[in-house]
Order: structure tokens, then C-alpha cells, then sequence
């Protein structure tokens, strides 16, 4: 079986990470992607791999303990990768339920003060139930 998924999915993720000195904050509003599926099918099971393109918008800020000060650091539109696993299974002819697990990474950033790198990865696990026209 080959074939293409997309998806988009709104997010109210929150990370902190908190430091000696600082206070890091990041937020998510969205996660989509661009998959391409290879999977080997038998009677009504079907077992896949996916990988591709991901896609998401963060906001970061940073606040100082000592001295007291909040800054935003931005964000934005992040473009990144992701890969996975999934299984299905065929009730019908018709209706699949399966479950599926992405890892998604959109690379490094760096706060400006104090400098500490940050890597921004995610795993996902969806349960989801298909209607095949």
C-alpha cells in the first residue's frame, strides 16, 4: 500500500524550562503535516511507516529572575520533519480503526540571555477511526 496523508490539528501545547536564572516559555499554536505512507496489508490488517514534511507556529518569551525582566523572543512559522508508525484494522469494507504514533523535530534555537539551546521535538500518538469512500 502507498499513499499520501496530510493533516492539520490547532494546539494549545505549553513548555517551560526553567533555569537559574531565567524562566523559558513555549508555545504552540498548531501541528500539521505532509506524509507519504508505505505499508504492507494483510486480510484486514494493514501495518505502515510514514515520513515527511511537518509544519507548526511556536511563541517564545523568556522572563529574567534576577534582574526582574520579561522579553519575547518571537516565533513563528517553524518547518521541520516527521516520521512514524501506524496499524489499522477493517471492520468493514468501508470503516478502518487504527492507531498511529508521529515524531516530529523542527530543529535548535537559542535564547539569547542566559544562551541555552533548545531542540524542539514532539511525539504524537493518535487512535482514529476512517470512513473509505
Amino acid at each position: 500500500m502507498i499513499g499520501i496523508e496530510g493533516d492539520l490539528a490547532g494546539s494549545s501545547v505549553k513548555g517551560d524550562n526553567e533555569f537559574v536564572f531565567a524562566n523559558l516559555t513555549t508555545k504552540q499554536d498548531y501541528l500539521g503535516s505532509l506524509r507519504g505512507r508505505l505499508g504492507y496489508a494483510f486480510d484486514r490488517f494493514l501495518i505502515y511507516g510514514d515520513g515527511g514534511a511537518a509544519f507548526t507556529n511556536y511563541k517564545f518569551s523568556e522572563t529574567l529572575v534576577f534582574p526582574p525582566f520579561f522579553q519575547s523572543l518571537g516565533g513563528g512559522s517553524h518547518v521541520g520533519w516527521t516520521a512514524g508508525l501506524g496499524v489499522e484494522y477493517a471492520f468493514t469494507d468501508h470503516w478502518t480503526a487504527g492507531v498511529e504514533w508521529n515524531y516530529y523535530d523542527f530543529g535548535t534555537r537559542s535564547t539569547l540571555s542566559p544562551p541555552v539551546y533548545n531542540r524542539d521535538t514532539e511525539n504524537v500518538v493518535v487512535g482514529k477511526i476512517n470512513y473509505k469512500f
